[in-house]
């Protein structure tokens, strides 16, 4: 009985052990994510485990937010690059059932083999009775039940917005800031798309003159592509004397 005993207490100071190494391991991990944040919900059941980790990313821009949410198996698999100052990154564990391991059947021959070693020993003055012979049912190993890990139902969804997208439809609807077409024109530029380039482009050369000598040249090209040759030949004429 002293060794069943010994064996128990091991089992359960190793189990809290590996329970404290892995709650250790995921606030370090978290802690080497920049502006991550790791929140832990209430748990419903006692025997619930994390199956995984939901994860919402905010990054505030002028027009709005934009975020990004998603689901992953294991910390190893969250982002972990900066967001920048002001945006975060929310972790948020997500817990289900855990498998149940497989017991072992113990025949009656082994516990009588084990309590038979714990029997005192017979002193020469002690008389050993004669054993009783009893019939010992044959013992059936049960299989063990396969179960499933099954997680909390919780519906993934990704929100990603185009920000140059939104600039675009913004001044089609009219509404023109000279930061908006400059950014949506190097967009329109840098992708190959001349012709919405020239469109943007010549809209904020009517807004301002004050702009990089580089503006220029991209707005020559621009020009080049949709037949203007002429107004294309001046934009990069005044590129080469501000240069």
């Amino acid at each position: 009985m002293k060794n069943f005993v010994s064996l128990f207490v091991a089992i359960v100071s190793a189990f809290s052990f590996g329970c404290f190494a892995q709650t250790n391991n995921s606030v370090a991990a978290t802690a080497q994510m920049g502006n991550a944040k790791l929140v832990f919900e209430g748990v419903e059941n006692s025997d619930n485990v994390i199956v995984g980790y939901h994860v919402e990313e905010k990054i505030y821009t002028r027009v709005g937010v934009h975020v990004t949410l998603y689901t992953v198996s294991s910390m190893d698999y969250v982002r972990k690059y900066d967001l920048g100052p002001g945006n975060t990154r929310v972790i948020t564990p997500v817990y289900g059932k855990a498998k149940p391991k497989p017991q072992q059947a113990v025949s009656l021959s082994e516990v009588a083999a084990v309590i038979k070693t714990e029997l005192p020993k017979a002193s020469a003055s002690f008389k050993v009775p004669t054993p009783i012979k009893i019939a010992v049912p044959a013992v059936i190993e049960a299989a063990p039940v396969a179960t499933e890990t099954v997680a909390k139902e919780k519906k993934s969804m990704y929100v990603n917005i185009n920000i140059i997208d939104t600039y675009e439809h913004t001044l089609e609807k009219g509404y023109k800031s000279v930061e908006m077409l400059l950014r949506v024109g190097n967009s329109r530029f840098y992708e190959g798309d001349l012709v919405k380039a020239a469109r943007w482009y010549t809209d904020l050369y009517a807004m301002t003159k004050d702009l990089e000598p580089t503006f220029y040249y991209r707005f020559a090209k621009s020009l080049e592509a949709v037949n203007q040759k002429e107004k294309a030949k001046a934009m990069m004429k005044i590129f080469e004397e501000k240069k």
